[in-house]
């Protein structure tokens, strides 16, 4: 590959960076297409041109490049018979050192490219081995992913950022590595620019290694790059070696460049060893002409490095895409053939369904055989059986050997096949359930042939016991989490895009404001929706949807890299090698995570497999609350016939009692379940489903349980059933049994509604060319039409219908779920209030959401359930139900900032008595590291210390105690203006000329606590302790106008916005409020503040039914517009 060429007129821009740059540092704001398009007009007259992954650490996003390059040929290619497509390279710009035990921060850049499928995989391990941290090695990760390495504790990669060092880079093979210098900072570690010694020991090193060892040169007309070029030429002549010219581009155009900079300044970056360099993606004749006005290489020079760019084209071509989905064998099963495999599947289906005999409705036994035999016939026919033997056997041991808990229900579209059921995935009984569920929409053979495995996703508490469940099955290097990338959010996409086209700024604030409201949506998502179920068009003006739309561009800049937070990759070989595995780590907590190489998005076109285990909150809360009982959990056919016409549990709902209730815990969301009262669990489901973003022009309707109907008769019997009196679309099953009803079969319903909601044009002619026709003939076959016109007309409604309501319909069986996890919760509270508190006031203040705890008491409160006050004496550890469920005991640490030591300690001291509160203070004292003077005061002043005395009275005490307890000498001068205090010392301590000595502080103590006039605490001073320190209180004072600020949130997005949560004196409520930005901004709240509150009743924006955002005539929210300060908190 080193020989001369003939010289082109073409040139390959290997060394290139987009947004994916982002590991460490924002570095680009180009995505991938960007670069694409730029090349697109070279490649449409055939000239030759390839995109390579290389990216600042990593190898990028590879698979979806690949995919995306892949398309953008295909795609190209169709309309022009002359377009070359675009050839794929994989490579990385890594970070090298000489030796990776030294603390070594030199962090060198070097370009590695594969030359073929072999040089990928091990540059994917190289790659991952230079993530390997202290951490890492010492939890065992590292000596579990690399066993043959024989890791040292001193063998650390990752040192600030992940690098190799020479013996790594030389375990690469030779043959398969296309190694290139990089840019300055190849050299500028080792060499200072000035003694080249060192660096060049490297330089031949690696030249020595690898065929193909390239010294890279640029053309910044800058000090530095023409010094660094010079010694290239020099190296070159007398080692022979090759030279090839590289861009080092980070944008193409000018306006990126300034998308760039603006990118850089409003993250606080600079780069200022960038100073001067071109960063662009120039032609060839342009980059000819920077080489000449920088002056350093001659044309023959600059000529040869440009052309052995081309030297690339020669790569062999990489596939990514596997003809056959790669599931993983548990390893009891290797070695069965797949007949032997399917049979053991058999056994076990009829192994369970004995087992589970006892729980079915046994009225419907002919259906159950039919469901079994129907999805077992579809596994094998798409030998799909491996999957659900690995997911029978990873929930089995993860809940076995590993203690894991699993929903009793289910998440998604795996409820609706029974077999599920059966094998543990979910005690979701689809035969015996009040709404319709399709085994079709979860899987079919025709879907898996054509590309989309099935999916189960599973809701645990914790993931760990099921991470290593899979391990244990699959093997060590087939299981990690797989990444996902956070995209920019739209507020700064918007800004961005707002810059570039100089809108003016009262447009942007109006914009931006309604941003806000979809962000702050998002913000309050519930446990288990994504993102992907808010459209943002629901939240702004439509109007404003073309700027939204403008904006697309940035929304796909890569803000920062994480992991996804339940997909996992289940894989039968080492996808350390073979997709790739990169080390991430939380800029919070500091946690590591490896991370497969692979999205969400791209797992089923390249045929891997992705198993969901989704950490659901209310799923560990309802088995501590069983627990807390000491019950065993119900069954779902147990939990149905146990909540069927039960008042007890459907006022839970329509009482607003839903605090810790999944669904209906949220402000917005209790309040329209308070106005629906659902009374049964198809209404629940119903109710669940409607309250997604996409039905908001329906919503009120639906609420208010106005009778809707479409007029057209054989559709809305479709729709309507015996739990469903109006034909409300609410489910992506209503629209299947539509397509059912104009003979589709069920295993083609769901992929059309799927192209609808994506818009894909072909997928919907073709479906609209079959559905008219046959619609219009079952219409006439019904009766439904006089006139094969009127039953077309009718047909084409229909239709409209059917596109109308395929973009936000909502996953029944999804929905299903997620009503019986609410409905279980309030069960639980209905009938064993006490319980279920305990439980969420001690996970929630396990947890630190004091804002939760405290709406939880207020809760209680008014469900009648009391808190026992905080009180010496009593244990205060945990929080306990009493024996004669008449209360529940509080927990020392729910006070804010009190020592975690100060619970047991205090405890301990209460198994004593004290004759004085002044005997105990002298105790604390001695003990102060493990209850130090900030917790006493608080204790005092929550009345905790109530049986020595009145707050005020302990609060003296406690000053006279600090002041003059253990002091020795007292100056005359500093009690003169202090007659009682000057007095008691001249009665109780001796006397000198400008002093007081041995004082006898007991008898002094006493002296001024008897002449001291001590007023009661006020009701609003004990309100506004409480409020403070615990975020809660039941004090309320009658018509009382003023308010506490218990907590004060600034936005994540936006630092200028606030909500306050206010704790009425007057109603004792807490509730959260919007504040006025420039009233806060001159009047700042803080925690434990009271107020005199002024509110502002503003219009709630809401879609209409023509899809248009307005202001509501009947919905308001109420905004903290301005207050003055009675008293501050402390």
């Amino acid at each position: 590959m080193k020989g001369e060429c003939t010289i082109l007129e073409y040139y390959q821009n290997y060394h290139k960076h987009t947004s994916l740059s982002h590991r460490y540092n924002k570095d680009s704001s180009l995505v991938p297409m960007d670069y694409f398009k730029t090349m697109k007009p070279l490649a449409d007259k055939g000239i030759p041109q390839i995109y390579s992954t290389v990216e600042h650490g990593w190898q990028g996003n590879y698979f979806k490049e690949y995919l995306d390059l892949q398309k953008f040929n295909e795609d190209n290619a169709k309309d022009n018979p002359n377009y070359k497509p675009i050839k794929f390279v994989f490579g990385t710009e890594a970070y090298w050192v000489k030796d990776h035990k030294a603390k070594d921060k030199s962090n060198n850049h070097i370009i590695l490219l594969a030359k073929n499928d072999n040089g990928r995989k091990a540059l994917n391990e190289a790659i991952c081995k230079s993530f390997i941290t202290e951490e890492s090695i010492q939890n065992g990760t590292a000596r579990n992913m690399f066993p043959d390495m024989n890791l040292q504790d001193d063998d650390i990669y990752y040192y600030y950022k992940n690098r190799m060092d020479l013996d790594l880079l030389e375990t690469l093979p030779k043959d398969d590595i296309f190694v290139t210098t990089a840019c300055v900072a190849y050299w500028l570690g080792y060499s200072n620019l000035d003694n080249w010694a060192d660096i060049d020991e490297c330089v031949l090193r690696m030249n020595n290694h690898f065929t193909d060892f390239y010294l890279e040169v640029q053309a910044n007309n800058t000090e530095k790059q023409k010094k660094i070029n010079r010694h290239i030429m020099e190296l070159h002549y007398k080692y022979d070696i090759p030279i090839i010219a590289a861009t080092d581009s980070h944008e193409i155009t000018m306006s990126q460049m300034q998308d760039r900079e603006y990118l850089l300044e409003s993250n606080n970056i600079s780069y200022p060893e960038e100073d001067g360099n071109y960063m662009d993606f120039p032609n060839i004749d342009v980059l000819r002409q920077r080489f000449k006005e920088q002056g350093i290489l001659t044309e023959a020079e600059w000529n040869e490095a440009i052309n052995n760019t081309n030297v690339i084209l020669n790569f062999e071509d990489i596939d990514l895409i596997s003809k056959t989905w790669q599931i993983p064998i548990a390893k009891q099963f290797k070695g069965l053939s797949q007949e032997e495999r399917n049979q053991k599947l058999k056994d076990l289906i009829i192994k369970q369904w004995r087992e589970q005999f006892n729980d079915i409705n046994k009225d419907k036994l002919q259906q159950y055989h039919k469901e079994i035999q129907h999805d077992y016939n579809e596994i094998v026919k798409c030998d799909m059986a491996d999957y659900f033997l690995d997911d029978y056997l990873i929930l089995k041991t993860g809940q076995e050997e590993y203690h894991g808990v699993l929903t009793s229900t289910g998440r998604g579209s795996a409820v609706g096949m029974y077999i599920n059921k059966l094998l543990g995935f979910t005690k979701v009984d689809k035969v015996n359930s009040p709404v319709q569920m399709y085994s079709e929409r979860f899987m079919t053979a025709d879907r898996i042939n054509s590309g989309t495995a099935p999916d189960v996703d599973n809701n645990v508490a914790t993931r760990e016991p099921f991470i290593q469940a899979e391990r244990d099955i699959v093997g060590y290097n087939g299981v990690f989490d797989i990444m996902a990338l956070g995209l920019l959010k739209y507020k700064s996409a918007f800004k961005m895009f707002a810059r570039a086209n100089n809108l003016n700024p009262q447009l942007q604030n109006i914009v931006t404001s309604q941003i806000d409201i979809y962000e702050n949506a998002v913000k309050h998502k519930e446990d288990d929706e994504t993102e992907d179920d808010y459209d943002i068009h629901n939240y702004v003006d439509s109007k404003y949807w073309d700027l939204i739309d403008g904006c697309q561009k940035y929304r796909g800049i890569v803000d920062h890299l994480g992991a996804s937070p339940c997909a996992t990759i289940l894989y039968d070989g080492n996808v350390i090698r073979d997709v790739g595995v990169i080390m991430i780590k939380s800029e919070t907590t500091k946690k590591e995570t490896w991370i497969a190489l692979q999205e969400s998005s791209t797992m089923d076109t390249c045929k891997f497999l992705k198993n969901d285990i989704l950490i659901v909150d209310s799923i560990g809360l309802a088995k501590d609350i069983y627990d807390e009982i000491g019950m065993k959990p119900f069954t779902i056919n147990e939990l149905l016939n146990e909540i069927e016409n039960d008042k007890k549990v459907w006022d839970i709902y329509k009482n607003g009692y839903t605090m810790c209730i999944n669904q209906v815990e949220q402000d917005k969301s209790r309040a329209k379940v308070m106005r629906y009262k659902p009374t049964n669990i198809s209404e629940l489901c119903q109710f669940v489903a409607a309250i997604r973003p996409g039905f908001q022009s329906m919503y009120n309707k639906f609420e208010k349980r106005e009778h809707f109907e479409y007029g057209i008769k054989s559709l809305d019997n479709i729709i309507q059933d015996q739990y469903r009196n109006s034909s409300f679309i609410i489910y992506q099953e209503d629209l299947m049994k539509i397509l059912g009803f104009a003979g589709f079969s069920m295993t083609e319903t769901y992929p059309i509604i799927k192209a609808i909601s994506k818009k894909k044009k072909y997928v919907i002619e073709s479906a609209k060319d079959r559905f008219i026709p046959n619609f219009t003939k079952a219409i006439m076959n019904s009766g439904d039409a006089d006139s094969e016109n009127k039953a077309k007309e009718i047909a084409k409604k229909v239709w409209q219908i059917i596109e109308d309501n395929a973009s936000y319909s909502f996953n029944c069986s999804h929905s299903y779920c997620m009503a019986l996890d609410s409905v279980t919760l309030a069960w639980q509270k209905a009938y064993h209030p006490y319980e279920f508190y305990k439980v969420c006031l001690e996970r929630y203040t396990n947890k630190g959401d004091k804002n939760k705890v405290a709406k939880i008491k207020q809760e209680m409160n008014q469900m009648g359930i009391k808190l026992s006050p905080l009180k010496f004496h009593e244990d205060n550890r945990h929080f306990l139900v009493s024996p004669t469920h008449e209360y529940i005991t509080q927990r020392l640490d729910s006070i804010k900032s009190i020592q975690k030591t100060a619970p047991q300690f205090l405890y301990e001291l209460g198994q004593h008595q004290y004759l004085s509160f002044m005997d105990l203070l002298k105790v604390l004292e001695e003990n102060k590291k493990l209850c130090n003077n900030t917790s006493i005061v608080k204790l005092i002043k929550l009345n905790y210390f109530s049986e020595f005395g009145s707050v005020n009275k302990l609060l003296l005490e406690k000053n006279l105690y600090d002041e003059f307890a253990s002091k020795k000498i007292f100056k005359k001068d500093k009690y003169q203006n202090n007659k009682l205090y000057y007095q008691g010392l001249q009665l109780y301590a001796t006397e000198q000329k400008t002093r007081f000595t041995n004082l006898d502080f007991k008898q002094f103590a006493k002296f001024i606590i008897e002449r001291t006039y001590i007023n009661d605490v006020t009701v609003m001073d004990m309100a506004q302790s409480e409020i403070q320190y615990t975020g809660y209180s039941i004090k309320t004072i009658k018509d009382c106008k003023y308010g506490i600020v218990a907590n004060v949130k600034t936005d994540k997005y936006n630092s200028n916005k606030h909500t306050v949560s206010l704790y009425s004196l007057s109603t004792g409520q807490i509730k959260d409020f919007a504040t006025d930005k420039k009233w806060f901004a001159e009047t700042e709240l803080n925690e434990g503040d009271i107020i005199n509150p002024i509110f502002n009743k503003i219009p709630l924006r809401v879609v209409n039914e023509k899809g248009e955002r307005v202001a509501s005539k009947t919905q308001f929210y109420w905004e903290l517009s301005m207050w003055s300060i009675v008293k501050k908190g402390d």
